[in-house]
């Protein structure tokens, strides 16, 4: 793709990022009632985010589909965010791996084309969807769709207290015993979602309804 056709900006309106989720009561027919740990995560990521990327006016960077109001076409909204984002936040714990419906997130999302920057090439595979995790079992296998993508590691390069606390706890378990280290985490998370940002475009592409999606994590290792 010529550079001249990745916009130099994200679209102000668009999500900058689509959170990704499952509770233990998750169905396939829709969103469940709000979670106050869930919201609590996307509302410090908005936070930190509006600090580092210019935003319209009253625009949101993240998007949740708990913040969906009754009655609202939450299939078509989902959709349309998870077709213009360009980054999928998604919180991996076992209910997200069994979870049809984050399957379907998952494939809307890393089925979109993505295109480096730097040289206008087109990636082989997503480089924006971000496994992020949110609780931890030491028994959990992921499926290999998720497996194939680096997971955030809050420092990387370092056996520090913070990422061992991170691998040890994961998100929630951060927020319910040590919020302060839960915060810096949020904010690192941030860093990364405005890094991917600026390294790659992903070209929208919004499904015309779910029926055209299939569970991702369904999908044989290849």
């Amino acid at each position: 793709m010529s550079d001249e056709k990745i916009p130099k900006h994200p679209d102000p309106v668009a999500p900058v990022f689509f959170v990704s989720h499952a509770t233990a009561h998750d169905g396939a027919d829709g969103p469940t009632e709000p979670n106050t740990v869930f919201a609590e995560f996307v509302r410090a990521l908005d936070e930190d985010l509006n600090h580092m990327m210019a935003r319209r006016a009253g625009a949101n960077p993240g998007f949740i589909d708990r913040r969906l109001r009754a009655g609202s076409n939450w299939e078509r909204e989902i959709l349309s965010a998870i077709g213009t984002c360009q980054v999928l936040v998604a919180l991996i714990s076992e209910p997200f791996s069994k979870s049809m419906w984050c399957g379907m997130e998952w494939h809307a999302f890393t089925s979109r084309r993505t295109w480096r920057r730097s040289d206008g090439a087109l990636m082989e595979e997503s480089q924006c969807a971000l496994p992020v995790l949110w609780t931890v079992n030491p028994a959990d296998e992921y499926p290999p769709t998720i497996s194939r993508h680096q997971r955030f590691r809050p420092r990387p390069t370092s056996q520090s207290p913070l990422d061992q606390l991170y691998l040890r706890e994961g998100i929630y378990g951060m927020y319910r015993a040590e919020y302060d280290a839960y915060r810096s985490t949020v904010w690192r998370i941030a860093q990364e979602i405005q890094q991917l940002v600026g390294q790659y475009w992903v070209e929208p592409l919004v499904p015309a309804d779910s029926s055209s999606l299939i569970n991702g994590f369904a999908e044989e290792d290849p």
